[in-house]
């Protein structure tokens, strides 16, 4: 034990008796004494020996330790001005504050002078309250000042007997189930950072086999994550595509692409955000970065059938043969429930080059899904998915068309 807590304890006792200390059933013992223990009693003067004895007698029967009781020890309780710092273990010392850093707190103690108290051992600090002269109601004296009964750490209760020494858990053991208890606590009342009841996500796959003059196996392979909320809406989508004849790879790119939506209360108007990511081993750009920002507008929303657009400004960095192209962009998507299995969404781009009227980009994905399930979970789907640039290098091709089939699982 620190040699300060030891003389805070040594301290307590004195406290308890000169004080005026509540007892365990929320009394002080002293006033138990009749006619008061510090003023004359009517019809005569209390001698000092009389006092104590009865005094002696109250602390005794509040259920004191025998021992620790001195009643010549009585002093007036310090009522000024002072700082409390509450330890962990429920205890309060009072004091002056002197100096504090990120490492120790410097108190100014009335008995024991100069106090050094570590951070880690300080739960909290109350600056320049006046300290009450005597215990409330609901209070206990200890040797550091008064600690509330509703101390997470322990209450005061009517007093009982004190287990033999064989009985008497183990220090350590109650400490460390109390912090463990504490730290569920904390536990319990907290909430998840992010709420996946907004998050929807689904995972697709296709495959494809051909054997005819040339063997041909393709693979695509999807996932999309959507977040949703009241005014805002995310998505993110990532496809990547396989394609194999006669043993040789002749097509093997990755797309990841996110949009982001800002909505505004009551208003078809919102804001949107759009970055997507390209790498394809056979184009000579090789991969290739957009990112747009600008305005939308929901066109149709309707409970079964919704349609957006979207107007804004961007820029497509290729890195191949090194080009920043800054284009505007003009897109719609759609969304139409045919019933409760039924599904066909897409979305149609524009991208035009702002320095150079006859260079652009158009993109056109289309799907088909068919829930096999009445709720979420597995469907099939077929796909379109085609794009067009205007001005491609000799090498490559004005249009890249891709069909497909497989299934998805949503969750």
């Amino acid at each position: 034990m620190p040699t300060w807590l030891f003389l805070i304890s040594i301290w307590s006792t004195l406290a308890l008796a000169a004080g005026h200390p509540e007892g365990r059933h929320g009394r002080d013992p002293g006033e138990a004494v009749g006619g008061g223990v510090a003023g004359p009693a009517e019809g005569g003067t209390t001698t000092t020996e009389a006092r104590n004895a009865e005094l002696l007698k109250a602390y005794l029967d509040a259920g004191y330790d025998p021992e620790s009781i001195n009643p010549g020890a009585m002093q007036e309780a310090d009522g000024a001005v002072s700082d409390e710092v509450v330890m962990a273990d429920g205890d309060v010392i009072r004091g002056e504050i002197i100096e504090e850093n990120e490492d120790e707190v410097v108190i100014r103690h009335p008995v024991f002078q100069e106090l050094r108290i570590p951070r880690g051992r300080i739960v909290a600090i109350k600056r320049a309250q006046p300290r009450p002269s005597r215990p409330g109601f609901g209070e206990l004296v200890t040797g550091a000042g008064v600690r509330p009964l509703s101390s997470t750490r322990r209450g005061v209760v009517a007093p009982v007997p004190e287990p033999e020494a064989a009985d008497r858990p183990d220090p350590r053991q109650v400490d460390d189930q109390q912090a463990e208890e504490a730290g569920s606590a904390v536990e319990d009342d907290t909430h998840p950072i992010v709420d996946m009841d907004n998050w929807s996500f689904t995972m697709g796959a296709a495959f494809g086999y051909v054997q005819n003059v040339n063997d041909e196996v393709n693979v695509r392979l999807s996932a999309q994550a959507e977040h949703n909320s009241e005014l805002a809406r995310l998505r993110i989508n990532n496809v990547y595509f396989l394609n194999r004849a006669n043993g040789v790879v002749i097509d093997n790119d990755v797309e990841v692409s996110t949009i982001q939506d800002w909505f505004f209360s009551g208003s078809r108007f919102s804001i949107f955000a759009k970055g997507t990511y390209q790498w394809d081993e056979f184009e000579e750009w090789e991969q290739r970065i957009s990112g747009y920002l600008g305005p939308g507008y929901k066109i149709v929303d309707l409970d079964d059938l919704k349609i957006d657009g979207r107007l804004g400004g961007g820029v497509t960095y290729e890195y191949g043969i090194p080009q920043l192209l800054p284009e505007l962009l003009v897109s719609t998507e759609w969304n139409w429930q045919i019933d409760a299995r039924q599904r066909v969404t897409g979305n149609f781009a524009y991208a035009p080059d702002v320095t150079e009227s006859n260079q652009y980009r158009l993109s056109l994905n289309l799907e088909w899904n068919f829930r096999l399930q009445d709720t979420e979970g597995m469907s099939f789907y077929l796909g379109l998915r085609n794009e067009y640039q205007s001005i491609v290098p000799e090498s490559s091709t004005r249009n890249d068309l891709r069909m497909f089939g497989g299934i998805k699982y949503e969750f």
